[in-house]
Protein backbone atom coordinates (compact mmCIF):
# COMPACT_ATOMS: atom_id res chain seq x y z
CA UNK A 1 0.00 0.00 0.00
CA UNK A 2 1.21 3.50 -0.67
CA UNK A 3 -0.14 7.02 -0.43
CA UNK A 4 0.70 10.05 -2.51
CA UNK A 5 0.69 13.37 -0.71
CA UNK A 6 0.37 16.45 -2.90
CA UNK A 7 0.03 20.17 -2.36
CA UNK A 8 0.16 23.32 -4.42
CA UNK A 9 3.54 25.00 -4.22
CA UNK A 10 5.86 26.85 -6.58
CA UNK A 11 7.69 23.57 -7.15
CA UNK A 12 4.56 21.41 -7.34
CA UNK A 13 6.37 18.94 -5.06
CA UNK A 14 4.99 15.44 -4.43
CA UNK A 15 5.65 13.11 -1.55
CA UNK A 16 5.03 9.37 -2.05
CA UNK A 17 5.00 7.17 1.03
CA UNK A 18 4.78 3.39 0.91
CA UNK A 19 5.70 0.23 2.79
CA UNK A 20 8.52 -2.03 1.71
CA UNK A 21 11.09 -4.58 2.86
CA UNK A 22 14.82 -4.73 2.22
CA UNK A 23 15.86 -8.32 1.65
CA UNK A 24 19.57 -7.53 2.08
CA UNK A 25 19.01 -6.20 5.62
CA UNK A 26 18.60 -9.23 7.83
CA UNK A 27 18.38 -8.59 11.55
CA UNK A 28 20.52 -10.41 14.10
CA UNK A 29 17.47 -12.47 15.09
CA UNK A 30 16.98 -13.60 11.46
CA UNK A 31 13.89 -11.46 10.83
CA UNK A 32 13.30 -8.60 8.40
CA UNK A 33 12.04 -5.11 9.17
CA UNK A 34 9.13 -3.41 7.40
CA UNK A 35 10.23 0.06 6.24
CA UNK A 36 8.41 3.23 5.28
CA UNK A 37 9.73 4.54 1.96
CA UNK A 38 9.56 8.32 1.46
CA UNK A 39 10.07 9.61 -2.10
CA UNK A 40 10.34 13.36 -2.58
CA UNK A 41 11.84 15.55 -5.31
CA UNK A 42 13.62 12.63 -6.94
CA UNK A 43 15.12 11.38 -3.67
CA UNK A 44 14.12 8.38 -1.55
CA UNK A 45 14.86 7.62 2.10
CA UNK A 46 13.71 4.83 4.39
CA UNK A 47 12.58 4.77 8.00
CA UNK A 48 12.18 1.55 9.98
CA UNK A 49 8.87 0.58 11.52
CA UNK A 50 8.64 -1.55 14.67
CA UNK A 51 7.13 -4.47 12.70
CA UNK A 52 9.22 -7.43 11.54
CA UNK A 53 8.49 -10.52 9.45
CA UNK A 54 10.14 -13.92 9.11
CA UNK A 55 10.83 -13.58 5.38
CA UNK A 56 10.52 -10.95 2.61
CA UNK A 57 8.20 -13.48 0.89
CA UNK A 58 5.65 -12.75 3.63
CA UNK A 59 5.17 -9.20 2.34
CA UNK A 60 3.12 -8.87 -0.87
CA UNK A 61 1.46 -5.88 -2.50
CA UNK A 62 2.06 -3.72 0.54
CA UNK A 63 0.50 -6.23 2.95
CA UNK A 64 1.88 -8.74 5.44
CA UNK A 65 0.79 -12.35 4.81
CA UNK A 66 1.37 -15.69 6.49
CA UNK A 67 2.48 -14.07 9.75
CA UNK A 68 1.01 -14.18 13.26
CA UNK A 69 -0.90 -10.95 13.93
CA UNK A 70 -0.72 -10.09 10.22
CA UNK A 71 -4.09 -8.33 10.23
CA UNK A 72 -3.28 -6.31 13.33
CA UNK A 73 0.09 -5.20 11.98
CA UNK A 74 -1.39 -4.33 8.58
CA UNK A 75 -3.97 -2.08 10.21
CA UNK A 76 -1.28 -0.46 12.38
CA UNK A 77 1.07 0.18 9.47
CA UNK A 78 -1.68 1.49 7.21
CA UNK A 79 -2.87 3.81 9.95
CA UNK A 80 0.68 5.10 10.25
CA UNK A 81 0.73 5.80 6.51
CA UNK A 82 -2.45 7.84 6.88
CA UNK A 83 -0.96 9.67 9.87
CA UNK A 84 2.16 10.55 7.87
CA UNK A 85 -0.04 11.91 5.08
CA UNK A 86 -2.05 13.98 7.54
CA UNK A 87 1.12 15.46 9.06
CA UNK A 88 2.58 16.14 5.64
CA UNK A 89 -0.57 17.96 4.52
CA UNK A 90 -0.33 20.15 7.64
CA UNK A 91 3.27 21.23 7.01
CA UNK A 92 3.79 24.87 5.99
CA UNK A 93 5.37 25.45 2.58
CA UNK A 94 8.81 26.30 3.95
CA UNK A 95 9.01 22.95 5.74
CA UNK A 96 7.92 21.05 2.63
CA UNK A 97 10.97 22.49 0.90
CA UNK A 98 13.38 21.23 3.56
CA UNK A 99 15.76 18.32 2.80
CA UNK A 100 13.93 15.00 2.73
CA UNK A 101 15.58 13.71 5.90
CA UNK A 102 14.28 16.69 7.88
CA UNK A 103 10.77 16.28 6.47
CA UNK A 104 10.80 12.64 7.57
CA UNK A 105 11.85 13.69 11.08
CA UNK A 106 8.87 16.06 11.18
CA UNK A 107 6.49 13.33 10.08
CA UNK A 108 7.84 10.75 12.54
CA UNK A 109 7.90 12.88 15.69
CA UNK A 110 5.22 12.12 18.25
CA UNK A 111 3.85 15.62 18.51
CA UNK A 112 6.24 16.84 21.24
CA UNK A 113 8.48 19.60 20.01
CA UNK A 114 6.81 19.81 16.59
CA UNK A 115 7.97 23.00 14.85
CA UNK A 116 9.92 23.80 18.02
CA UNK A 117 12.19 26.82 17.89
CA UNK A 118 15.85 26.50 18.78
CA UNK A 119 15.29 28.90 21.67
CA UNK A 120 12.44 26.83 23.16
CA UNK A 121 14.47 23.64 22.98
CA UNK A 122 17.56 25.40 24.37
CA UNK A 123 15.57 26.53 27.41
CA UNK A 124 14.57 22.90 28.01
CA UNK A 125 18.21 21.77 27.83
CA UNK A 126 19.37 24.54 30.16
CA UNK A 127 16.64 23.70 32.69
CA UNK A 128 17.82 20.06 32.65
CA UNK A 129 21.40 21.18 33.33
CA UNK A 130 20.23 23.34 36.23
CA UNK A 131 18.26 20.48 37.79
CA UNK A 132 21.34 18.26 37.63
CA UNK A 133 23.53 20.97 39.12
CA UNK A 134 25.80 21.20 36.06
CA UNK A 135 27.47 24.59 35.99
CA UNK A 136 27.96 24.55 32.21
CA UNK A 137 24.42 25.91 31.85
CA UNK A 138 25.92 29.38 32.38
CA UNK A 139 27.70 29.47 29.01
CA UNK A 140 24.67 27.93 27.33
CA UNK A 141 22.47 30.70 28.72
CA UNK A 142 24.90 33.32 27.46
CA UNK A 143 24.98 31.77 23.98
CA UNK A 144 21.17 31.54 23.94
CA UNK A 145 20.86 35.22 24.82
CA UNK A 146 22.97 36.12 21.79
CA UNK A 147 21.08 33.67 19.57
CA UNK A 148 17.66 35.05 20.52
CA UNK A 149 18.85 38.60 19.93
CA UNK A 150 19.61 37.63 16.34
CA UNK A 151 17.07 34.94 15.44
CA UNK A 152 14.33 35.14 18.08
CA UNK A 153 12.18 31.98 17.66
CA UNK A 154 13.78 30.50 14.53
CA UNK A 155 12.65 26.84 14.14
CA UNK A 156 15.24 24.12 14.66
CA UNK A 157 14.58 22.73 11.18
CA UNK A 158 15.41 26.08 9.59
CA UNK A 159 19.01 26.19 10.84
CA UNK A 160 21.54 25.86 8.03
CA UNK A 161 25.21 26.65 7.49
CA UNK A 162 24.10 30.08 6.24
CA UNK A 163 22.33 30.60 9.57
CA UNK A 164 25.58 29.87 11.40
CA UNK A 165 27.48 32.26 9.13
CA UNK A 166 24.92 34.97 9.91
CA UNK A 167 25.25 34.28 13.63
CA UNK A 168 29.04 34.64 13.52
CA UNK A 169 28.72 37.88 11.57
CA UNK A 170 26.24 39.20 14.15
CA UNK A 171 28.57 38.32 17.04
CA UNK A 172 31.45 40.09 15.32
CA UNK A 173 29.25 43.16 14.88
CA UNK A 174 28.77 43.05 18.66
CA UNK A 175 32.56 43.41 19.01
CA UNK A 176 32.95 39.96 20.60
CA UNK A 177 36.33 38.26 20.45
CA UNK A 178 37.01 34.99 18.66
CA UNK A 179 37.10 33.08 21.96
CA UNK A 180 33.61 34.26 22.92
CA UNK A 181 32.33 33.59 19.40
CA UNK A 182 33.82 30.09 19.54
CA UNK A 183 32.14 29.41 22.88
CA UNK A 184 28.75 30.59 21.58
CA UNK A 185 28.98 28.43 18.44
CA UNK A 186 30.07 25.37 20.40
CA UNK A 187 27.18 25.76 22.84
CA UNK A 188 24.71 26.14 19.95
CA UNK A 189 26.22 23.02 18.39
CA UNK A 190 25.86 21.09 21.66
CA UNK A 191 22.18 22.05 21.99
CA UNK A 192 21.48 21.29 18.33
CA UNK A 193 22.97 17.81 18.65
CA UNK A 194 20.78 17.16 21.70
CA UNK A 195 17.80 18.02 19.49
CA UNK A 196 19.08 15.39 17.05
CA UNK A 197 19.17 12.84 19.87
CA UNK A 198 15.49 13.57 20.52
CA UNK A 199 14.70 13.21 16.80
CA UNK A 200 13.60 16.82 16.44
CA UNK A 201 16.05 17.38 13.60
CA UNK A 202 17.77 15.02 11.20
CA UNK A 203 21.30 13.72 11.52
CA UNK A 204 21.60 13.56 7.73
CA UNK A 205 21.56 17.32 7.18
CA UNK A 206 23.65 18.54 10.10
CA UNK A 207 24.61 22.21 9.54
CA UNK A 208 27.63 21.67 11.80
CA UNK A 209 29.02 18.84 9.65
CA UNK A 210 32.45 20.02 8.45
CA UNK A 211 31.58 23.53 9.62
CA UNK A 212 34.63 25.55 10.70
CA UNK A 213 33.89 27.07 14.11
CA UNK A 214 36.28 29.98 14.89
CA UNK A 215 39.23 28.86 16.99
CA UNK A 216 39.83 29.94 20.55
CA UNK A 217 42.24 32.76 21.14
CA UNK A 218 45.29 31.70 23.08
CA UNK A 219 45.03 33.47 26.42
CA UNK A 220 47.74 32.06 28.65
CA UNK A 221 47.64 33.82 32.02
CA UNK A 222 50.60 33.63 34.38
CA UNK A 223 50.32 35.04 37.90
CA UNK A 224 53.14 36.65 39.80
CA UNK A 225 54.61 35.27 43.02
CA UNK A 226 52.75 37.96 44.98
CA UNK A 227 49.44 36.97 43.39
CA UNK A 228 50.04 33.31 44.22
CA UNK A 229 50.66 34.35 47.83
CA UNK A 230 47.40 36.32 47.91
CA UNK A 231 45.49 33.26 46.73
CA UNK A 232 47.25 31.05 49.29
CA UNK A 233 46.55 33.46 52.17
CA UNK A 234 43.01 34.57 51.21
CA UNK A 235 40.53 34.32 54.12
CA UNK A 236 37.78 32.15 52.66
CA UNK A 237 34.65 31.12 54.55
CA UNK A 238 32.84 29.16 51.83
CA UNK A 239 33.76 25.45 51.64
CA UNK A 240 33.62 25.27 47.85
CA UNK A 241 35.92 28.27 47.58
CA UNK A 242 38.33 26.73 50.09
CA UNK A 243 38.51 23.48 48.13
CA UNK A 244 38.93 25.39 44.87
CA UNK A 245 41.81 27.39 46.36
CA UNK A 246 43.41 24.24 47.81
CA UNK A 247 43.22 22.47 44.45
CA UNK A 248 44.83 25.50 42.80
CA UNK A 249 47.69 25.51 45.32
CA UNK A 250 48.16 21.74 45.07
CA UNK A 251 48.58 22.04 41.31
CA UNK A 252 51.21 24.72 41.91
CA UNK A 253 52.96 22.80 44.72
CA UNK A 254 53.08 19.71 42.48
CA UNK A 255 54.85 21.51 39.68
CA UNK A 256 51.83 22.34 37.55
CA UNK A 257 50.35 18.85 37.55
CA UNK A 258 47.38 18.52 35.21
CA UNK A 259 44.00 18.49 36.95
CA UNK A 260 43.12 14.99 35.72
CA UNK A 261 46.44 13.67 37.04
CA UNK A 262 45.96 15.42 40.38
CA UNK A 263 42.69 13.67 41.17
CA UNK A 264 44.15 10.30 40.15
CA UNK A 265 47.42 10.50 42.11
CA UNK A 266 48.28 7.34 44.02
CA UNK A 267 49.46 7.36 47.66
CA UNK A 268 53.06 8.36 48.37
CA UNK A 269 55.72 5.73 47.62
CA UNK A 270 59.12 6.03 49.30
CA UNK A 271 58.75 9.75 49.89
CA UNK A 272 57.84 10.54 46.29
CA UNK A 273 54.74 11.22 44.27
CA UNK A 274 54.97 9.24 41.07
CA UNK A 275 52.53 9.33 38.20
CA UNK A 276 52.25 9.01 34.44
CA UNK A 277 50.90 12.13 32.83
CA UNK A 278 47.71 11.17 31.01
CA UNK A 279 47.70 11.15 27.23
CA UNK A 280 46.41 14.39 25.74
CA UNK A 281 46.25 15.98 22.33
CA UNK A 282 49.87 17.01 22.96
CA UNK A 283 51.14 13.70 24.31
CA UNK A 284 49.38 11.26 22.01
CA UNK A 285 52.02 8.56 21.73
CA UNK A 286 52.66 7.64 25.33
CA UNK A 287 52.11 8.60 28.94
CA UNK A 288 55.04 10.56 30.37
CA UNK A 289 56.36 9.46 33.81
CA UNK A 290 56.93 12.12 36.49
CA UNK A 291 58.49 11.65 39.93
CA UNK A 292 58.52 14.44 42.54
CA UNK A 293 59.67 14.59 46.14
CA UNK A 294 56.98 15.32 48.74
CA UNK A 295 57.63 18.94 49.68
CA UNK A 296 56.74 20.21 53.18
CA UNK A 297 54.13 22.58 51.71
CA UNK A 298 52.12 19.56 50.58
CA UNK A 299 51.72 17.89 53.97
CA UNK A 300 48.80 19.98 55.34
CA UNK A 301 46.83 19.26 52.17
CA UNK A 302 47.64 15.56 52.26
CA UNK A 303 46.34 15.36 55.82
CA UNK A 304 43.27 17.47 55.07
CA UNK A 305 42.18 15.52 51.98
CA UNK A 306 43.61 12.11 52.84
CA UNK A 307 42.27 9.51 50.44
CA UNK A 308 42.35 5.71 50.35
CA UNK A 309 42.83 4.50 46.80
CA UNK A 310 44.01 7.95 45.71
CA UNK A 311 46.27 10.46 47.45
CA UNK A 312 43.50 13.06 47.70
CA UNK A 313 39.78 12.82 48.38
CA UNK A 314 38.07 16.17 47.98
CA UNK A 315 34.67 14.90 49.12
CA UNK A 316 32.84 15.22 45.81
CA UNK A 317 31.21 12.45 43.82
CA UNK A 318 31.30 12.96 40.07
CA UNK A 319 30.97 10.77 36.99
CA UNK A 320 33.21 12.93 34.79
CA UNK A 321 36.35 14.69 35.92
CA UNK A 322 35.34 17.61 33.68
CA UNK A 323 32.25 18.19 35.87
CA UNK A 324 34.46 18.42 38.97
CA UNK A 325 36.94 20.67 37.16
CA UNK A 326 34.06 22.95 36.17
CA UNK A 327 32.99 23.15 39.81
CA UNK A 328 36.54 24.03 40.87
CA UNK A 329 36.94 26.65 38.15
CA UNK A 330 33.64 28.21 39.16
CA UNK A 331 34.89 28.42 42.75
CA UNK A 332 38.17 29.93 41.58
CA UNK A 333 36.30 32.89 40.09
CA UNK A 334 35.13 33.75 43.62
CA UNK A 335 38.60 33.07 45.06
CA UNK A 336 40.09 35.55 42.58
CA UNK A 337 37.60 38.19 43.69
CA UNK A 338 38.41 37.57 47.37
CA UNK A 339 42.15 37.77 46.66
CA UNK A 340 41.81 40.93 44.58
CA UNK A 341 42.97 39.31 41.36
CA UNK A 342 41.34 40.36 38.09
CA UNK A 343 42.63 37.38 36.04
CA UNK A 344 40.26 34.65 34.87
CA UNK A 345 41.41 32.10 37.43
CA UNK A 346 41.32 28.41 36.41
CA UNK A 347 43.22 25.26 37.27
CA UNK A 348 45.31 25.74 34.14
CA UNK A 349 46.48 29.14 35.41
CA UNK A 350 48.20 27.36 38.31
CA UNK A 351 50.06 25.13 35.86
CA UNK A 352 51.05 27.98 33.55
CA UNK A 353 52.05 30.20 36.47
CA UNK A 354 54.37 27.54 37.88
CA UNK A 355 56.13 27.13 34.53
CA UNK A 356 56.48 30.89 34.04
CA UNK A 357 57.78 31.58 37.56
CA UNK A 358 60.23 28.67 37.33
CA UNK A 359 61.56 30.07 34.07
CA UNK A 360 61.90 33.56 35.55
CA UNK A 361 63.84 32.09 38.48
CA UNK A 362 66.35 30.48 36.15
CA UNK A 363 65.18 26.86 36.09
CA UNK A 364 66.23 25.18 32.84
CA UNK A 365 63.60 24.55 30.19
CA UNK A 366 64.52 20.85 30.19
CA UNK A 367 63.77 20.56 33.92
CA UNK A 368 60.53 22.55 33.65
CA UNK A 369 59.38 20.26 30.84
CA UNK A 370 60.10 17.19 32.93
CA UNK A 371 58.24 18.55 35.98
CA UNK A 372 55.26 19.47 33.80
CA UNK A 373 55.24 16.04 32.16
CA UNK A 374 55.82 17.52 28.74
CA UNK A 375 57.76 15.95 25.90
CA UNK A 376 61.24 17.28 25.37
CA UNK A 377 60.59 17.71 21.63
CA UNK A 378 62.97 14.99 20.63
CA UNK A 379 65.84 16.00 22.91
CA UNK A 380 67.52 13.60 25.33
CA UNK A 381 66.94 15.49 28.58
CA UNK A 382 68.42 13.24 31.24
CA UNK A 383 70.23 9.99 30.74
CA UNK A 384 69.77 8.71 34.28
CA UNK A 385 66.67 8.70 36.45
CA UNK A 386 68.43 9.88 39.61
CA UNK A 387 69.85 12.94 37.84
CA UNK A 388 66.42 13.81 36.47
CA UNK A 389 64.72 13.51 39.88
CA UNK A 390 67.48 15.47 41.63
CA UNK A 391 67.18 18.33 39.14
CA UNK A 392 63.38 18.36 39.51
CA UNK A 393 63.52 18.37 43.33
CA UNK A 394 66.04 21.22 43.37
CA UNK A 395 63.94 23.21 40.92
CA UNK A 396 60.82 22.72 43.02
CA UNK A 397 62.59 24.21 46.04
CA UNK A 398 63.72 27.21 44.01
CA UNK A 399 60.10 27.99 43.13
CA UNK A 400 58.53 27.18 46.49
CA UNK A 401 61.18 29.08 48.44
CA UNK A 402 60.21 32.16 46.43
CA UNK A 403 56.81 31.99 48.12
CA UNK A 404 58.43 32.08 51.54
CA UNK A 405 60.56 35.15 50.94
Amino acid sequence: MHLKCTFNSPKNTNMTIKLCTQSYRKRDDGRFTIYFSFAHNGKTKFAASDVTIASPANFKNGQIVKEPNANYNNVKLNQQLIDYQRKYDALPDWQRELPLAQIIELLRENGHGKNASFADFAHKVIDDYKRRGQRSFITKEYALTKWKAKFDMLPLQAITKHTLDDFIEYLREQKLGSTTISICLREVKSIYHKAQEERLVSRDDDPFFKYAIPKWESRSIALTIEQIKRIRDAALQNKQEQIARDVFMLIFYLGGVNFIDLIKLKPIAEGRIIYDRQKTSVTKKQNIPVSLAVQPELMPYIEKYKGTDTLFDFGYNYTKYTDFRGLINHGLKKVAAQAGISANLTTYVARHSFATIADELGVSIDTIEYILGQSAKGRVVFQYMHRRNKAADEAMRVVLDALIA
